[in-house]
């Protein structure tokens, strides 16, 4: 592990960040980023996932498969889903082309709720609503660049 204030800007290291898209159905759940979010670089952003950095402490939650713990633990911390749901991993996302995405790599993950009540835990820093798959694209050009490539690959 790195102290996060070196690696968020030192591009030989890359920081894995579980990336969690949550659907129900053809549904997505769309999120947006308030100003009062730490990463001031995806302020008033859109996203279609919740991810966050693997931390320490996952190495004595997790054993070996930390970016699982990880990404439970993220997807706990921001949201709770009512009723069941299934996680799969679908793909990894990486970006080069902003500051933000040349010192990340997204291991993406979708879950699958079988209900479509959620709650976002922490309101003043995020917004989300769901979304009928067919109408992400007229969202697009307010989404992060990770959610922009999930729409345009996994999504489309």
């Amino acid at each position: 592990f790195l102290a996060r204030s070196q690696a968020e800007h030192d591009e030989s290291f890359k920081q894995i960040i579980p990336y969690v898209a949550i659907c129900h159905g053809s549904m997505h759940l769309l999120l947006r980023r308030t100003a009062k979010q730490t990463e001031a670089r995806l302020h008033d952003k859109l996203s279609l996932g919740i991810g966050g950095h693997i931390n320490e402490i996952e190495l004595t939650n997790a054993g070996a498969d930390l970016v699982r713990a990880g990404m439970l633990r993220e997807l706990d911390e921001e949201v709770e889903l009512k009723g069941d749901y299934e996680v799969r991993p679908v793909g990894v996302i990486y970006d080069g082309s902003n500051p933000v995405g040349r010192v990340h790599l997204g291991l993406a993950f979708r879950v699958e709720c079988k209900g479509s009540d959620f709650t976002l835990k922490e309101p003043d820093l995020m917004t989300g609503e769901w979304v009928p798959r067919e109408k992400l694209k007229e969202f697009f050009p307010a989404m992060e660049s990770w959610s922009q490539h999930l729409v345009t690959g996994l999504f489309s």
